[in-house]
């Protein structure tokens, strides 16, 4: 299976930290074949370390860059998109989000149609589940839009 990662993975900033966690689960894994695609985080500072996770960290962004070279119209079986919902995209048959999400009382409505393009979410509090859940629901009812959205921690 080809897993693209989309995220921030040579960023110092917490998305950073999770972009380049999910890649360390996911690494050893026999039945993927894994991708990545670096984004900036603002204005965050780049690792600068030399080291073995960095360097293949560097390799995986190369690899990507070359299969697209080679081949136009490559793509992916599933990505995992590490980043705010407003950036998720529809890359591939299966689309994960994975961010930190916010603690608050009202989310952006782009929010509710991106996380409506992801077959997954995943989020790293249970708290931001559930207040994500209550936004969504309810959100979706004002706006009329499917409650597609699926959430795990």
């Amino acid at each position: 299976m080809k897993v693209l990662v989309k995220g921030p993975a040579l960023s110092m900033s917490g998305y950073g930290e999770q972009t380049r966690f999910m890649l360390d689960a996911i690494r050893h894994r026999q039945d993927i074949d894994l991708f990545l695609v670096n984004i900036n985080w603002g204005k965050s500072n780049l690792i600068a370390a030399n080291d073995e996770k960095t360097n293949w960290i560097k390799s995986l962004i190369s690899k990507t860059a070359m299969a697209h070279q080679a081949d136009k119209q490559f793509s992916y079986d599933m990505s995992i998109q590490v980043t705010i919902p407003n950036e998720w995209e529809n890359i591939a048959p299966i689309n994960v989000g994975y961010t930190a999400g916010i603690e608050c009382d009202r989310v952006s409505p782009v929010w509710i149609e991106k996380g409506n393009m992801m077959n997954k979410i995943i989020t790293i509090s249970k708290l931001k589940v559930f207040c994500a859940v209550q936004l969504l629901v309810l959100i979706s009812k004002v706006l009329d839009l499917p409650k597609k959205v699926v959430l795990v921690s």
